[in-house]
């Protein structure tokens, strides 16, 4: 009975374990699909994080109070147009939840945020921080 018990823990263990490397690895790419702003248009570059905590989540990005991207996978950069002038962000995985807004504003300029998930007990939020500004 024993060695039935200690089968079934190894072989729980195992199949744990191959589903968690999994949701590690099933990330996005960090190439990005090119854009080209038009005059009074700025970039904004959003890198997500390549990481074990919270890879399985899915991230989205609020600007102004609208969702404009729903599917950010981990590891994955996406960039986006916003119209010059001052505008709000924030990521999440939940309408609920969506995190700290940040106020940038933008100018014919590309603005980079890095994403970094914080696990909650049902969702997560991403913490953004702004690492990089670049005129275009």
């Amino acid at each position: 009975m024993k060695k039935k018990l200690f089968i079934l823990k190894i072989a729980f263990f195992l199949v744990f374990s191959m589903l968690i490397s999994a949701c590690a690895t099933t990330g996005g790419t960090k190439e990005s699909v090119p854009v080209y702003p038009g005059d009074g248009e700025s970039i904004v570059t959003i890198q997500r994080k390549s990481t074990m905590v919270g890879a399985a989540v899915k991230m989205k990005i609020w600007i102004d109070g609208e969702e404009v991207i729903s599917d950010i996978k981990n590891g994955m950069e996406v960039k986006l147009l916003v119209a010059d002038g001052e505008h709000n962000i924030q990521a999440g995985s939940t309408n609920i939840d969506r995190g700290e807004a940040i106020i940038f504003s933008a100018s014919g300029e590309e603005i980079v945020f890095f994403a970094e998930p914080q696990m909650g007990v049902l969702a997560a939020r991403f913490k953004l921080t702004e690492t990089e500004r670049k005129k275009l």
